[in-house]
């Protein structure tokens, strides 16, 4: 029983963690375009939006992926621990100027 606590404890403690994470990678990114009301603004090919994309590619070197970027501009991570099943990781907040924060 002791065992299922603890394995329960470290669970809620690496999704705490991931929560953690998360938001803070979330703030970071918001500061880029941040409106004086606490949202976000910031449209394609402006220094919002390549600040964006530089913090993203760098987040995306540090944690292993590769940076690639298609045609149309849009930025993605790919890693393959796999040989032949990449995994895919992209800066979907890139498809909303307000980055989820419209104030």
């Amino acid at each position: 029983m002791k065992e299922n606590e603890n394995k329960m404890n470290d669970q809620n403690s690496a999704a705490g963690d991931a929560s953690d994470i998360f938001l803070k990678d979330f703030a970071a990114m918001s500061q880029f375009g941040a409106t004086e009301r606490g949202g976000v603004h910031r449209e394609a090919a402006t220094s919002a939006d390549h600040e964006t994309r530089a913090w993203f590619a760098a987040w995306l070197h540090e944690n292993g992926f590769k940076v690639v970027q298609d045609e149309i501009g849009n930025q993605f991570g790919l890693s393959e621990t796999v040989p032949g099943a990449p995994f895919l990781i992209d800066r979907i907040s890139s498809r909303f100027t307000t980055n989820g924060r419209s104030f």
